[in-house]
Formats: C-alpha cells, structure tokens, sequence
C-alpha cells in the first residue's frame, strides 16, 4: 500500500527563469525506456532488466557501499485472503522465514544475516509484501541464495505451522491497544462490504485455525507467489554485470504462472448514487470512535481515482500541500486562533490498483472534539477557496510551479537513503512507476494539469466524506452504540445532517456567519522568501582558512579530516568543518545548552517541557516555508539541557537563526494556545504512561537508571500549577547558568561559520567553563543485587525486560558487551519466540546509559505469565553460559560488528550527527567508533567468556522491571527474584 501524508513539502515559485535553469541541470535522461532518471548528485549505477521468468529487477551499483541489500516486492497483501482465512497473507510471510529445501532449519536465515553484521525483516499491506534484509558485502551472493529460495521452495513444516500461528495470534495481541488500529478496524466496519479492505489484516488463532491451513498456504503461495507479480532491488559494492550474475542465477528459478494484478473495480465507500443502496452506511456520514488513550482526531477521507496514470501531475500533492499548510493564514492557523486544534497534516491515505482516498488527519484539542463540527466548517471553507482559485489559472500555475520547483531542487541534491531504505523503496516503486522513473517518481512534478487539479478538487465535497471523530469522550449526539470485532473498539455510525452538507456546499445563504467570517481569515500561500538560490560548493582545502584557524598561542589549529574547536571563550565553544566529501550546498547548524537547571525536579521538567513547546509553537508559522525550501529546524530537551539543530541550504541559515534566538529568550504565545500546549503535553504524557508494556518498561527502566529522570505522572501533576510568568521566571533563571557550544558543518568557510554563530553568541550565558555541566547522573546498581520493580500497566500481555549492568564504562566494557548482543539477540530470539513462542516481542539488545554499557532482555506475551518468562530467560541465559564450541560464532560475530563500527556515513547529516554525539560523549578526537572497532577487533574468545559469566552471574548487579498481571510474581519459589535494597549509589560524570 503506497500511502503517505503530505503536509507542505513543496510549495511556491520564485521564477519561471530560475525554474528553467534548475530544470535543465537536473535531471540525466535515459536513453531509452529502461535508463534510470537519477540525479546528478547520485554517484550510483542502476540497470533494470526483467528476467526469463518475468521477474522485474533493478541492480544498483554503488562502489561506496560497505553493506549490501536487497528486497523482493509481491504484489499481494491482505487483499487477496480467502474470507474463511483473513489473515493468510501476513501468516505465509511468517513462514517462509522457517526453512526452505536447500536450507531446512528454521533459524538459518536469521542466524547467517546475524552473523555477518546484517539485519532482515518483512511485512505485508493491503497490496504488498516486502523481504528485506542487509548484509556484509562479502556474504551478499550466499545471503541472496538463502533469501531466492524463500520464492522457489520454501517448506511450509507442518511442526512449525500451530507455533507460527500462536506467533501471529501474539503479534495480533500486542497490538490490541494500539489507537490507529482500532480506527481502522472501525473504519473496516462502515466501508463497501464488496471492497477487499474491510478484511481483517492481521490473523489470529481463529481465522487461521483448523483443518487445511497447510493447504491453504500452498495453494495461496503457488497462486499469488509468482514471478510475474514480484519485483526485486539489489545494491552492494559490486559492478552490475557481477550483480546481475547472482540475481538471475538465483532467482530465475522463481516459478512464473502468469498470475495478473487485479484492479479492484468496486468503490470503497457507498454513497446515496451508489448502485448498492441496500448498505446502510451511505457517505456523508460521521464515524464516531471511543478510544481508551487520550487521542483526539478528526479524519476527512475523500475516494479518489487510481494515481498511477497520472503520477507525473501530483494533482492530489499539490492539494495536500495547500491544505496542509501551517503558515499564517492558513486552515491550521485559524484552527490553532480558534482553540480548536493542534496539528494537520493532508495527502495521499490508501492507495491501491484501481483507487485512492485523500485523506486530512487533524489533531484536536478537547474543544475542538465538542466542536468539531465547527473544524469541518473550516475545512471546507479552504477547499471552497482553494476550488474559487481554480477560476485564475495563474495563481493555480504559480502555486504548481513553486512546488515543482522545489521538488526539482530536492531531487537535483539528492541525499542518498541508507542502503535499506534504497532496496525497499525500489522494490516498492517498481510496482508503481515505470523503470525509468523508480527513483525520480516521487519527485516528478513535469506535468501540471489544471484539469486533473479541477477534477480532484470536485471530488472535495460533502457527499464524498467520510468523517471519522475519535476521542475518550464522545458528544452526546455521538454515541459509540456499537463493538468491533478485532479489536473491541466502541463505534458509531451518524448521517450528516442535510442543513450541515448544504452550508459546506456553500448552497445561497445556508454557510454559517462563522464560515463567511473564516474566509476572510484563511488565505492561499504566499511567495517563499526561503527558496533558495546560492549552489556553489566550497573546498575544505583553503589557505586563508588554515590562517585564520589559529588558537590562543597563533599556532595553527585546522585539521581537515574532523571538525576544529574555533572558538574557546567562556560560556561558548564553537567547532567548525568544512565538508568535501558530499558535495551538496548544505551546512548543518547545532547548538547544545548545557545546564543541569533544567532537570533539577518534575516542575523544571514540566517547565522545560512546555518552554519547548512554547519557542516552536512561536516559530511554527514564520519558519513553516523555510521547512519547505528545504530547512529543517528543531529545538528539544534533553538530560544536560537543550540543543537546538538547522540543517538546509547554506544560503539560508543565517536569516533563520536571528529568527530563532528571540523565540529562545523570550516565548512568546497567547494564552489560549499556552492552555493549549499545556493540554497537548499531559496528553503525550499520558500516552506514554499507557504505551505497549514492553515500551513503558523500557521507559520505566530509564527513569530508574536516570537520576534526572522523572515519571510522566510526577511532570503531570505540576502542569495545572504553572503559569505564563513562571514559564518566563524559569527562561530568564536557566540562561543564566546555560554554557554553549555548538558545531557547524557542511558547505561552510570559517568565515561564514563565525557569522552564522553570531546571534547564537549574544544569547545569555553563564559566562563560565564547560566543566561541571556536562554531567549524567547514572544509579549504579550494588553488585551481586537483583532488583526488582513491578508495574500495573494498561494491557493485558505480560512483559519482562531484565537488565545487567556492567562495572564500568571502559572501550573495552563496551566492545564486550555490544558483540555480547550481538551473538545473543538471535539465540535468544529462536529459542523463546520461535521455539518456545512466548511472544511476538522477543529481543536481546545493549542498553547503554550515556556512555555506561549493559545489556537486556526483552519479552512481551500474550500466553506467558512474567514468573514464567523470568524462568524462561533463567534456563536461557543457563544455557547459554553453559554452551561450548561458540568459536566460530563468535568470530564471524566479532569481525561483522568491528565491520559496522568502520561504515562510512553516507550522507552530510550522518557525519554530521556522529561529530554532534561524539562531542556529547566527550570524545574531542571524534575517533570514538574507530576506537571501538579496534577494541572489539582485539577481544579475545576465552577473556570475553569470563566477561559474560561475569556480568550475567550472581555476583554482578541487574534490574528486573516487569508488569504485574500475576499476583504470584515476586515469590522466590516461583521465579528466583531476589528483594531489592535502597543501597544504589549515583554516579556522576560526563
């Protein structure tokens, strides 16, 4: 299902001379009908073939690759299951993990990816199912001769079909609480019953238990597996003719029964001219949702023509982009003026073969629940306004222009993705676009059609929504009267009054004095002052720079291969690199403000919460067109302080930081939208308290490890107290005491970087050194403790994370215990998620504090009581300790992560966040990964085994956290859990 929101990406024109010029260095075009359009700023090699089988391929060479990747595409999903076996797609791809012909165990393909430094996953839509996995390049041709055989003989064992089935029922309970599925489970309940997607997607026990399941898999494998409906993309540092040779020697053997797609010719919704009038839910008609979280939504979901025809037009983006924007004058500002809303975002929703919806998600306030009828009004006063414009085609063609415009700039300094993401989103394209245009599908805006615009605009209309209201709290004319089936979400079905659909017709008098009033107030976008126009690239090499670069002394300080500390003055340092390697005209810009004022109690943490939200709530409108010329902007707490990130065309940055530092001082916002942001942030709060169990554990984990750290209930309870002028009190205090540094790097001089930081500069500081704001503050567990903690959480699986906490935070510590994760996780995931299937959450990963290593285990079940989980991962871990021969294992383990740690960032904001991290982690040097790399190079078999016995074993300290659905938890006899104390020490370091 290829389905995405679109909230403004693109938007204005500045001129049809600068268009032209960046259309005409853009784009490479092919030479035929199989040339991959690709951007000049892509160094890669592509090659599409089809093979004899029919099965469509793109090959991507790339020299600079140090991983390898691939993904298969099957144009089949949820769709297609028979209505006696919803949930058959999703079950077979389950199975096709567990054991083909040429490699029958069932672990073998996770265990050889694992081994080699790789990962893998799949998952099925409405349409499709993707595989996917990535690998050390050396392993890619026998990784792609174990991942073809899923397509040409997978097993399908019988002894592991009842397991995999309770591990589809556990997947389908671990999600039971989850909001956006119940919506669309609610949604299912109301569509055309003639329509595919009013199946149930995921399967459970019921749906797939029973005699013949083995048979319905083959005959549902043999039908929809073919090649003629798959579609594959390979990458890794290979030529294409070596690519090419290992996909058609291993995946021509994919059988091909000349299975077609099917357009889906039924519509998705029934209306009043539908032909079917006997379905009692006829659009428009509100679809009133009860949920258990506190999620406020209103839906707005229009069907709409297939897309694939017309790709080239974005007529259904370019209205997204329009509705979704969140500058002033726009539908979200007037909503936010109102108290009615928090955010907006509008685009493409499902799209499959023969249709799509337009779809516009708002976010409400409690106000706006009540009066969200009020939230339609204006909603289709912008659609009203933006179809009136329809009539001046030059304000139409000028809005398109800009939105291709910017898109050709996108696309013309393409960023790399990361070497999954470019197989995923190949496989996926193939089955959308044509070859040529796999890459520049997405950005492609050449064919602007007024017409099509017209059309899709005329489809915006009342009789053609449906309406979906979620809340805890419904209105009363509103009830949730009825129960889904899947996931047990109370609905409600209302017809939408006829005076309501004339006033949004705008039918003579009938549009309310409200909505006259809100046309005057929402307005089209305006020209963006942020595009763009200064593309050169500088050198990292410059002589007046390496001058100029000189510290206290007048001895030179430039290094050219990491960034250099350019200013050392109290209360601010500041590092600056030139890039050379990415040849983009972008400059990444972030600032930390180190300060332990912050989070010095819940209320300064509530404050600094909402302090926050306050500074971009302010910036939203201003900076809102300078995110779609591309810049990005961000300011966020964090346990020593704030950092503030800009990243984008370097022409740009400057102008938006003065923009920004006022908002930094002073936040500035109106009361209503303070009372606002207030009820947003308890709302995000109390998600988080009601998260999956596995995920509030974790959280609960970091509270209890964090000194700082304090519950969301704690943060909740000061919120009501806290007032615009304590906001302003705690601002005015924290400055004070704020140490800065920042870093800049990308398409920067030193020059430019000194000007850039300058607003930066005058902001208040504690005109002091760096030492002593820096610090974490970790628990450092007793050893030869194993602490325990219970949780009442809000579902009913149960959930375990146990935590082992190393003696120190030495390289070495840390290298043992990530290869320690790194051999364990998938061991630990076959035995008591495959073999044992105790959950669908099963996972052994390194839980760093800062810079302190550990290592946890993790499982959630829907079966299992956390006694029994504990158990469970006793016997492993026993098990574990007690296993002889690991050798190879662990080399092969050893050398795959040391390989991970050398991988070269692939893009500008990559390098960019290692330098930022590795500044916070107080490595100077930015060698840090290097470093490590050689530390874990250097670990010895029997050394690391004393190390693991070590930290695993009685005499080592570790924290159980768990939820407490079996009141028998906690009893010696039954788990083995020992008391805790109140003997934890903090430690305190940088």
């Amino acid at each position: 299902m290829k389905g995405f929101f679109i909230t403004g990406r693109y938007a204005k024109l500045v001129s049809m001379l600068v268009v032209g010029l960046v259309l005409s260095g853009c784009l490479l075009l092919p030479a035929n009908d199989k040339e991959v359009i690709k951007s000049p700023n892509d160094d890669r090699e592509y090659r599409y073939l089809t093979l004899k089988n029919n099965l469509k391929v793109l090959l991507i060479a790339d020299v600079a690759a140090e991983k390898s990747a691939a993904s298969l595409d099957v144009h089949v999903g949820s769709r297609h299951d028979p209505e006696q076996r919803q949930g058959l797609a999703h079950f077979l791809e389950h199975m096709l993990f567990l054991g083909t012909e040429k490699y029958p165990n069932p672990d073998e393909y996770q265990k050889f990816v694992s081994q080699n430094g790789g990962s893998h996953n799949a998952y099925t839509s409405f349409e499709h199912t993707n595989y996917f996995f990535d690998i050390e390049s050396s392993k890619l041709e026998a990784a792609l001769d174990r991942f073809a055989d899923f397509f040409v003989a997978p097993r399908l064992d019988e002894d592991y079909i009842e397991r995999e089935m309770n591990a589809v029922e556990s997947e389908y309970r671990a999600r039971i609480k989850d909001e956006n599925r119940r919506i669309i489970d609610a949604t299912k309940q109301i569509v055309n019953p003639q329509h595919p997607y009013h199946k149930f997607t995921v399967g459970s026990l019921q749906t797939l238990a029973g005699d013949g399941i083995r048979q319905d898999l083959l005959e549902f494998y043999r039908q929809y597996y073919s090649a003629s409906r798959m579609t594959l993309a390979v990458t890794g540092n290979y030529s294409l003719d070596q690519l090419e040779a290992m996909v058609t020697t291993k995946f021509s053997f994919i059988p091909d029964n000349r299975n077609t797609i099917e357009k889906i010719s039924v519509p998705l919704f029934l209306t009043g001219k539908s032909l079917d009038v006997s379905h009692s839910y006829q659009l428009p008609i509100v679809l009133s949702v009860q949920s258990e979280k506190p999620v406020r939504q209103l839906r707005f979901s229009f069907e709409m023509p297939d897309l694939a025809a017309n790709y080239r037009s974005k007529a259904l983006n370019y209205i997204g982009n329009i509705i979704g924007h969140e500058g002033k004058g726009s539908l979200l500002s007037e909503l936010k003026a109102k108290g009615l809303a928090n955010s907006l975002s509008a685009g493409v929703g499902l799209h499959y073969f023969g249709g799509s919806t337009f779809q516009v998600n708002i976010t409400l306030t409690p106000e706006g629940v009540e009066q969200f009828n009020t939230v339609a009004d204006l909603l289709f006063v912008t659609i009203n306004l933006l179809r009136e414009q329809q009539q001046d085609s030059n304000m139409i063609k000028t809005l398109y222009l800009e939105q291709q415009q910017l898109s050709e700039i996108d696309f013309r300094f393409y960023t790399k993705p990361s070497i999954v993401s470019s197989v995923m989103s190949a496989s996926s394209n193939l089955q959308f676009y044509p070859p040529t245009a796999v890459i520049y599908g997405d950005y492609d805006f050449s064919e602007y059609r007024p017409d099509l615009i017209a059309d899709r605009l005329a489809r915006l209309v009342p009789e053609n929504t449906l309406i979906t209201l979620v809340s805890p709290e419904l209105p009363g004319a509103y009830p949730a009267n009825k129960v889904t089936r899947w996931f047990s979400a109370p609905y409600g079905v209302q017809a939408v009054a006829q005076e309501r659909v004339a006033a949004w017709q705008f039918a003579g008098d009938t549009a309310t004095a409200a909505m006259n009033l809100a046309a005057d107030n929402i307005k089209l976008p305006t020209p963006n002052e942020f595009i763009p126009y200064d593309f050169n690239l500088l050198s990292a090499v410059r002589d007046s720079e390496k001058t100029a670069n000189t510290d206290a002394a007048g001895q030179e300080n430039i290094n050219l291969d990491v960034p250099s500390m350019v200013t050392d003055q109290p209360g601010f340092r500041l590092w600056v690199k030139t890039d050379d390697d990415f040849e983009v005209p972008k400059t990444d810009a972030y600032f930390t403000f180190l300060t332990r004022y912050a989070g010095q109690s819940a209320r300064h943490q509530a404050l600094a919460k909402i302090y926050v939200r306050a500074v971009n709530e302010q910036l939203n409108e201003l900076l809102y067109p300078a995110y779609l010329a591309g810049t990005n902007f961000s300011f966020y707490p964090h346990l020593r302080g704030f950092s503030l990130k800009l990243s984008g065309y370097s022409d740009s940055l400057e102008p938006l930081i003065q923009q920004v530092v006022p908002a930094l001082i002073s936040p500035t916002v109106s009361m209503q939208r303070f009372e606002d942001i207030k009820t947003e942030l308890r709302r995000s709060l109390s998600l988080a308290i009601q998260a999956p169990p596995y995920q509030r554990l974790l959280s609960k984990m970091s509270i209890e490890l964090f000194a700082q750290v304090r519950d969301e209930s704690e943060i909740i309870n000061e919120l009501d107290s806290i007032s615009q002028q304590d906001l302003q009190y705690f601002v005015d205090q924290l400055w004070s005491q704020v140490f800065i540094e920042g870093l800049v790097h990308g398409n920067v001089s030193l020059a430019a970087a000194n000007q850039l930081s300058q607003s930066i500069r005058q902001l208040p500081n504690c005109q002091c050194d760096r030492e002593g704001r820096t610090y974490v503050d970790i628990i450092n567990l007793t050893a030869g403790k194993r602490w325990f903690q219970s949780h009442r959480l809000s579902h009913e699986d149960a959930a375990v994370i146990w935590y082992f906490q190393a003696q120190d935070d030495r390289l070495e510590t840390i290298a043992k215990t990530s290869l320690l994760a790194s051999i364990m996780h998938p061991q630990f995931f076959n035995e008591l998620r495959t073999e044992q299937q105790l959950g669908y959450i099963v996972s052994a990963f390194s839980f760093n504090l800062h810079k302190w290593p550990g290592l946890a285990l993790q499982v959630q079940s829907p079966a299992a009581t956390e006694a029994e989980i504990i158990e469970a991962m006793q016997v492993f871990l026993q098990n574990f300790l007690s296993f002889e021969g690991g050798e190879t294992d662990f080399e092969q383990h050893r050398a795959a992560l040391a390989s991970q740690l050398r991988e070269q960032d692939v893009t500008l904001g990559k390098r960019s966040s290692r330098y930022w991290l590795s500044l916070a982690l107080g490595n100077e040097q930015f060698n840090r990964r290097e470093l490590l790399a050689k530390e874990v190079e250097a670990i010895d078999y029997g050394l690391w085994m004393e190390y693991v016995r070590q930290l695993l074993g009685d005499d080592q300290a570790s924290l159980i956290q768990a939820s407490a659905t079996d009141d028998e938890l906690g009893k010696p006899a039954k788990a083995n859990i020992w008391p805790g104390s109140s003997s934890m020490r903090i430690i305190a370091y940088p």
